[in-house]
């Protein structure tokens, strides 16, 4: 027998990659809160605390990483985070390389052919 176990002992499974970050016991106020802010982010019209202050940035920063994991980042709430103008927040989003895209104005037919109000026969 080799010194220090058992040939034919099991050895121990592998860490996650995830097992460093995921906390151990009871989950934090904060992270609860973090949680249901992330899940209702749509419903948000700022991110200014109570008092008129914007959230810290690391707070932002960690809102922003777990509302693209929930898949509820789209236009609107993407303005939220900008309106913040914390750096990190904004070199994030500038390394994502999110491409503004606006409709198109089509023709109406307020104005009419060549500027009429009107059609000439009325």
């Amino acid at each position: 027998m080799p010194p220090g176990g058992e040939t034919g002992a099991p050895k121990p499974a592998a860490a996650s990659p995830r097992a460093a970050r995921e906390p151990t016991g009871a989950p934090t106020l904060a992270a609860i809160s973090l949680e249901a802010l992330a899940c209702s982010i749509q419903s948000q019209r700022s991110l200014v605390g109570p008092q008129g202050q914007l959230l810290p940035e690391e707070l932002c920063c960690c809102l922003f990483q777990r509302v693209i994991e929930l898949g509820k980042l789209n236009l609107r709430v993407l303005q939220l985070f900008e309106e913040t103008e914390h750096a990190a927040l904004l070199e994030a989003i500038a390394g994502l390389g999110i491409r503004r895209w606006t409709p198109p104005l089509l023709p109406t037919s307020r104005g009419g052919p060549l500027g009429y109000s009107r059609p000439p026969w009325e």
